[in-house]
């Protein structure tokens, strides 16, 4: 990792600290994007898996960690043309580049291409790229930067090498679980646990099916209801909790950013629904389909 400072930055989320595991991805991820230093034209790396897998934690601790080897680190969401280009114009301001003013978005966009074709020194990290074709538009045709993708897309084709994000195993979920339930603190080992916490997290592990989001929010419900690692297994094990947390849809909000506090307190109704948000499937409102973001939540099962 390098020393220098970096110039330009706009990553919009804090670095995640209860972030676990994925070492062996994250040491991969910087090997294949390092190992064409030297060359003239570094091909673009993704990050591929299922929805709540996640790929945008892991881009995002890469992020972090090598932010001292880059002079701009850009972040911007290829979930549709419209936050592209949106986030695009940002970054032209963010670059302070002379056509970050102009109404015309295509010569804007066409800018920041060039300027990321002719510097060196730089990340660019296109979010939840699930339509690679789409987002490739978006990228130089040559450049000696360096991009990382997450996508849910299972083949790249020739645009970018993959690599991808695999489910926790047991241990390594039932980490994250008890570092976000604050059962263990954000650096402490698993060997700290007690052997029932231990336990019971590795059993929320399995019935979740090792999904990182869904740990995370489960983590998160603990800590705000205080409801325990014993009753939080038990509603797990409902029928459909797995199932139902491995439909997890992109975007989702990052996690810690889930709108538990929208409930004062947990309701019966809450609480039989398999803790709540990371085991609903989620789907358009009919009122508000065409606003993006506003989701309604479905209960995956009853009890």
């Amino acid at each position: 990792m390098g020393t220098k400072q970096v110039r330009f930055w706009n990553v919009p989320y804090r670095r995640n600290p209860y972030f676990t595991g994925r070492e062996d991805l994250l040491t991969r991820l910087h090997e294949l994007l390092r190992s064409s230093k030297a060359a003239a034209l570094t091909q673009p790396q993704a990050i591929s898996g299922l929805g709540g897998i996640g790929k945008t934690q892991t881009a995002m601790e890469y992020a972090y960690r090598s932010r001292a080897d880059y002079q701009a680190v850009l972040w911007a969401s290829a979930a549709t043309r419209e936050a592209l280009i949106s986030d695009f114009v940002a970054l032209a301001a963010l670059l302070q580049l002379p056509e970050r003013d102009l109404a015309d978005q295509g010569v804007v966009v066409a800018a920041v291409k060039r300027w990321l074709a002719s510097n060196k020194g730089w990340l660019l990290i296109l979010d939840n790229a699930d339509d690679l074709e789409m987002a490739a538009e978006f990228m130089p045709l040559a450049s000696s930067g360096h991009i990382l993708l997450t996508t849910r897309a299972q083949f790249t084709g020739t645009i970018a090498n993959s690599l991808e994000v695999e489910k926790m195993e047991q241990p390594e979920g039932a980490l994250l679980l008890l570092r976000r339930a604050k059962k263990l603190a954000a650096d402490a080992p698993l060997e700290q646990a007690t052997a029932p916490d231990r336990s019971l997290a590795e059993a929320v592990v399995k019935e979740l099916d090792g999904l990182p989001l869904a740990l995370d929010q489960a983590g998160a419900y603990i800590e705000e209801t205080n409801c325990g690692l014993s009753a939080l297994a038990a509603k797990t094990s409902c029928s459909g909790a797995a199932s139902c947390a491995r439909s997890i849809p992109n975007p989702l909000p990052p996690p810690g950013r889930f709108p538990f506090k929208r409930w004062n307190r947990p309701t019966p109704l809450l609480l039989s629904c398999c803790v709540c948000a990371p085991f609903w499937t989620l789907k358009p409102s009919p009122k508000t389909s065409s606003r993006r973001g506003l989701l309604k939540p479905v209960p995956c099962c009853n009890r």
